[in-house]
């Protein structure tokens, strides 16, 4: 009978600490979270509206050339600098959420390269998450001696940005904090 008694609180502390790591874990990724809502502001860093784009040129993932009011034939660019984006990318390359932009008349440019988002005045901010510092620990102790790596990121964008210009490339709005997933709601703003 103690046995079973034993086996039975050995199973229940097991079953406890499990749960007490999940919950300090799952604690670790929201605070590690911000919540930001999209701002509109008038004015970021050096880009005002009203202001005509600074001029850039790049290369998306499929090599097609990327620039201000390029390719042509748009009523609307829409400039994101968002983490959740390839290095740069171009209408559809984008994700789904260009669907939108196109089906309005515009084209959506986006990207996560420092290059470009410096060019919209966003900044790369050391990345020092509890987080990051765990799975740092982690890679160098356990990982390598298997011969696996896991991708650490030391440095992110300090924000996500959205610019929308009109065909000749003056800025009609700025979204502070506003990604990819946050254009259908730029878009009902537009009234386009």
């Amino acid at each position: 009978m103690r046995m079973v008694y034993w086996k039975l609180k050995i199973k229940l502390h097991n079953i406890i600490i499990l749960v007490i790591i999940y919950f300090l874990i799952l604690s670790m990724f929201v605070l590690n979270l911000k919540i930001y809502k999209p701002q509109n502001v008038a004015q970021f860093g050096l880009i005002k509206v009203g202001q005509s784009l600074p001029s850039f040129i790049g290369v998306s993932q499929s090599g097609r050339e990327i620039k201000p009011a390029f390719p042509k034939g748009g009523k609307f660019y829409v400039y994101v600098v968002d983490e959740q984006l390839p290095l740069s990318c171009l209408d559809l390359e984008c994700g789904k959420n260009a669907e939108i932009v196109i089906y309005k008349g515009g084209h959506l440019i986006g990207g996560s390269d420092p290059k470009y988002a410096k060019l919209f005045n966003v900044r790369m901010v050391k990345n020092n998450s509890i987080l990051n510092k765990i799975l740092y620990k982690i890679n160098k102790s356990f990982l390598e001696k298997f011969g696996w790596k896991i991708q650490i990121n030391w440095y992110r964008l300090e924000t996500s940005l959205v610019v929308v210009t009109d065909s000749n490339g003056h800025i009609i709005l700025i979204y502070k904090n506003a990604g990819i997933k946050d254009i259908s709601h730029i878009m009902r703003d537009l009234n386009l």
